[in-house]
């Protein structure tokens, strides 16, 4: 198995790997059993609307695993959106005509149609026969923005994404003999989390914690409430906070980090405080996570099995190809290759920012603010990270005077997610640019220190 990855060329079941009365959803004392879980599937899936896209927003992982399971039965393709926010989810409708909004949570301005869910209700009957999904179906489209700051869509098959999750579940666990519990505190609207929170452990016969998990005690709860061989799939954000409490936890068989680098320090000091090992994941919408590393024994970082990068000399950037995928993908950071199977990073593309998990474009945001009525002149960046933390963004502007900072930021809400909110505004009375409508970064540095500041 470590060698190869075997996916159908026709097609691959839906989740492998458990006995009957083995447990796929595991929340303290509640269990759904994998008959259970076939039942409340293939009954969902009769009540969905007849429609080709389903925009899957359930902040509750039970809910979207059982909207997405439901999804894949109908042939129905999950929309996984860079955003959540009205304008973006308006945009989204109308580009993929004949989709709607599945979700646990109901935004009154959302003009378009909703399949509200509150719980899953236990099915009459149980289910045996497990689906099988054509290999080359789309599964999900993530969203990504590109160099124009434009979302730009990535197609995932079916077969892809089961190939990464054998991949992940061959380097991080003792693969088909133990069973784990896969814990969470990240959106299984991002990649990543959709990956190796959600796809997984449904491909590798593991339990799925069914809530997303945000603070430090929430988690430890969560934790001991569970049988051994626990995963936990995070953040360094999470991180940090976890060991700033101190708090007694758990044995956790892994960690698992991305969305940021996670930095050799605070690596360290989680894997004495936890007891574990922690991994990181590298990798990008477009083609998913490509490598991992475990960061207090190597810097360099190990692709997974089966991946290849090359060089293309005409751009000048390394190109990555997936055994399930026929196309390539461009590699949008810069890297070293220090062996067929292993490179360093050496540094990061300039103009995407990642907040909270999620990643876009300076330029898609700067389109945005300047957008905004009453901007004169405005721009978004992120301070660079002196301390291996990442900075929160920031906005200078220029205004009319009878605009406020706070219109600002109500035109921003309607535009873009809300992480990408900056949280500090400096406004200013000059915007001063260069002959090729640049700022150089001693005169935003000057500005900050120079003007009121607001931050939020």
């Amino acid at each position: 198995m470590e060698d190869e990855i075997f996916i159908s060329k026709n097609q691959h079941p839906l989740i492998m790997g458990y006995k009957e009365d083995d447990p796929i959803i595991l929340e303290g004392s509640r269990s759904i059993s994998r008959s259970d879980f076939l039942g409340g599937i293939y009954g969902l899936a009769e009540q969905l609307p007849d429609y080709p896209y389903v925009i899957n927003l359930c902040k509750s992982k039970e809910l979207f695993l059982f909207g997405l399971s439901a999804a894949l039965i109908r042939n129905q393709i999950t929309l996984l959106p860079n955003s959540e926010s009205v304008f973006n989810l308006e945009k989204l409708s109308k580009d993929y005509t004949g989709s709607y909004i599945f979700s646990d949570q109901i935004n009154n301005e959302y003009s378009g149609e909703v399949f509200k869910i509150e719980e899953m209700p236990l099915p009459l009957t149980q289910i045996k026969d497990i689906p099988n999904i054509s290999s080359d179906n789309i599964a999900v489209i993530a969203f990504t923005s590109g160099s124009t700051g434009i979302p730009k869509p990535s197609e995932k098959s079916w077969a892809s994404l089961v190939g990464t999750s054998h991949r992940l579940a061959e380097r991080f666990c003792v693969y088909g003999k133990n069973k784990y519990t896969v814990f969470s505190t990240v959106s299984p609207q991002h990649m990543y989390g959709l990956e190796a929170s959600i796809m997984m452990p449904l491909q590798a016969g593991y339990a799925i914690h069914g809530s997303r998990l945000f603070y430090p005690d929430d988690i430890r709860i969560a934790l001991s409430r569970a049988p051994q061989n626990r995963i936990l799939v995070t953040t360094p954000v999470h991180l940090e906070v976890i060991k700033k409490d101190l708090l007694e936890f758990p044995k956790l068989e892994t960690i698992i980090s991305a969305t940021a680098p996670l930095g050799l320090k605070l690596s360290k000091k989680i894997e004495e405080l936890l007891r574990t090992k922690v991994y990181e994941i590298y990798g990008f919408t477009e083609a998913g996570s490509v490598a991992t590393r475990r960061t207090t024994k190597k810097e360099c970082w190990h692709l997974l099995n089966g991946y290849k990068l090359t060089m293309d000399e005409l751009t000048e950037s390394h190109m990555l190809s997936i055994p399930e995928i026929l196309e390539t993908f461009p590699v949008p950071d810069l890297i070293r290759l220090e062996s067929d199977e292993t490179f360093t990073l050496k540094g990061r593309s300039e103009d995407i920012v990642k907040v909270g998990g999620k990643r876009t474009s300076l330029q898609e945001l700067n389109f945005h603010l300047n957008e905004a009525p009453g901007v004169i002149d405005g721009i978004i960046f992120q301070p660079e990270s002196q301390d291996g933390i990442t900075h929160r963004l920031v906005a200078i502007l220029k205004l009319n005077p009878q605009v406020s900072i706070d219109d600002v930021i109500s035109h921003l809400k309607l535009r873009i997610d809300p992480v990408f909110i900056p949280r500090k505004f400096v406004k200013v009375s000059s915007f001063s640019r260069d002959a090729n409508g640049k700022i150089p970064k001693e005169k935003i540095i000057n500005m900050m220190n120079d003007e009121k500041l607001r931050e939020i």
